[in-house]
């Protein structure tokens, strides 16, 4: 009786385990723990905002600028100086850029954005004189 015992509490303590272990490597590769918007209303522009995303998971992030008719995708780091206690996202690509970057910020400096984008998107609504691929035709709705 007390064998049979034994092998469910083995048995149970197996399945949570492999449970667990699944959704530590989820969530050491999702870019989805953080999700944010900043958005920016350019007056001379009516009518437009162009909004930044940001996808952060444990380690890295992407963030995505969209300045006029394009949106620029850039890998982003958080960055700590742990003798200054305080931490910021940098989107530079070594970690010692990064870290100058965030000293940079603590002593009041205006950061300058040189990050180099790893993806640019054309806004559809900006693609003048481009056909729409989903109107072959050339028809009207």
């Amino acid at each position: 009786m007390e064998h049979r015992k034994y092998r469910q509490f083995i048995a149970l303590g197996s399945i949570v385990s492999i449970v667990s272990f699944t959704l530590v490597c989820i969530s050491f590769t999702s870019e989805d723990w953080i999700d944010a918007k900043g958005s920016v209303v350019n007056e001379s522009i009516a009518g437009h905002n162009f909004d930044s995303i940001i996808h952060y998971g444990l380690f890295k992030g992407i963030l995505t600028r969209t300045i006029l008719s394009s949106s620029m995708i850039y890998n982003i780091y958080f960055t700590c100086v742990w003798e200054e206690n305080l931490c910021a996202w940098s989107c530079l690509k070594d970690k010692d850029s990064r870290l100058d970057e965030v000293k940079a910020l603590i002593r009041g400096r205006k950061p300058t954005f040189s990050c180099a984008p790893i993806s640019v998107l054309v806004l559809p609504e900006f693609r003048i004189g481009i056909p729409d691929q989903n109107n072959i035709n050339g028809q009207d709705d």
